[in-house]
């Protein structure tokens, strides 16, 4: 009985890489790139869920943590003010992969930890 409690975890990480898990293949972070139109915003914050984050060089970067849950961006400009944009995420395609390879399992891990969630890779927020 011991035995099989010490297989299990192991079995667990081997489906999950048989059906590319996001939780490993992915992880549960996402570098977000943020451009503001017609002109470079002062500073943008990114929130949702899982936390907020800074990013004051627009054009620029940043890693967030995935969530099922929508991306609040709120963005700063001197000449424009501040707009809002809320981005919804997606349920990756990998998750369908994870339910019919592992069944429960590897679904269940990548739906606690939201790695089988997507913001998109690059946006664009427009100052009025």
């Amino acid at each position: 009985m011991q035995k099989d409690l010490l297989f299990m975890p192991g079995l667990v990480v081997s489906l999950c890489l048989l059906s590319a898990c996001a939780s490993l293949s992915l992880g549960t972070e996402q570098p977000i790139n943020i451009r503001t139109l017609p002109i470079a915003a002062t500073s943008c914050t990114l929130k949702n869920d899982k936390g907020q984050w800074q990013l004051n060089t627009i054009p620029g970067s940043v890693k967030v943590h995935r969530s099922k849950k929508p991306l609040l961006i709120t963005c700063y400009s001197p000449k424009y003010g501040t707009v809002k944009q809320t981005i919804e995420s997606i349920l990756l395609p990998t998750a369908n992969n994870n339910l019919y390879f592992t069944g429960v399992i590897g679904y269940a891990v990548d739906e606690a930890n939201n790695a089988a969630y997507d913001y998109p890779e690059h946006i664009k927020i427009h100052f009025a």
